[in-house]
């Protein structure tokens, strides 16, 4: 008999010892599955964090590039020829680095507007109203731009 028990308790144990062992990784599998499962979740949060980040930025560009058409305008009006230049070329500079993609602008027409920025210069003049009023092309063409970039939000 001392043999018989011996063997069921030595089964008893083995068995119980092979549910916990099945019972771990069981857990760990299921463990690991939730875990792969929340770090897609979090890489697509994150995906989209991050083409909402280059948006904001690229539509911040945007923006600036129209505030220095603005101070272009305003250093005209004040005769200050030197700033006027200097906010132009900023304006050129910073709708170089907008990635239309990011805001849903055509590539094109930021291209276009750029190189007519760029080439735009200010020239020391008597008459400035010329090239007042082509700054505020330029400006209505970059508010063109706009709606399509902030649709897109």
């Amino acid at each position: 008999m001392k043999r018989s028990n011996t063997k069921a308790i030595l089964i008893g144990v083995l068995a119980a010892a092979l549910v916990i062992v099945l019972s771990y990784f069981i857990g760990l599998r299921q463990g690991r599955a939730e875990l792969e499962a929340r770090q897609t979740e979090f890489q697509k949060q994150l995906q989209t964090l991050q083409q909402q980040a280059s948006a904001a930025e690229n539509r911040s560009l945007l923006l600036a590039a129209r505030l220095d058409l603005y101070r272009t305008a305003m250093d005209l009006d004040q005769r200050n020829f030197g700033l006027a230049n200097t906010h132009l070329q900023g304006s050129a500079a910073r709708l170089s680095r907008v990635n239309p993609a990011a805001i849903g602008v055509d590539p094109a027409k930021l291209e276009s507007v750029r190189r007519d920025i760029a080439g735009a210069g200010i020239k020391v003049a008597d008459n400035l109203e010329e090239q007042r009023n082509r700054i505020l092309v330029l400006l209505s063409q970059i508010e063109a731009l706009e709606p399509a970039a902030s649709g897109t939000k």
